[in-house]
């Protein structure tokens, strides 16, 4: 057996000795995940397209939306359960950008 055969064996990926990576990006749980924190959204109504519309926030409290979860503007009791405990309320900024921070990385 050669020497590229015993690599192929040990499970080295073809070309790893030119100092290439495969790419794995696709295939991170959560490639193209973009949750984010913003001041908690109040007062919704439907638009006359049917789309939900916010009138007023909340500037002392705070939420995660992450679209690419499923959360959908409109009001947190029109989500899905896991949307729901991933919204929030969060009673600081920094509290709902660490609540982000971990449905990024793949945890609530």
């Amino acid at each position: 057996m050669g020497w590229r055969e015993s690599l192929d064996t040990l499970g080295f990926p073809d070309g790893w000795w030119f100092g290439r990576q495969p790419d794995y990006s696709d295939k991170h749980p959560n490639s193209g995940h973009h949750p984010y924190a913003r001041p908690l959204h109040m007062g919704w109504s439907k638009d006359a397209r049917g789309h939900w519309v916010s009138s007023s926030e909340d500037a002392n409290t705070w939420e995660v939306i992450c679209e690419e979860c499923g959360d959908r503007d409109g009001p947190v009791e029109t989500q899905s359960d896991k949307v729901k405990a991933r919204r929030g309320p969060y009673s600081s900024k920094e509290l709902a950008e660490d609540a982000a921070t971990r449905d990024f990385n793949g945890g609530l």
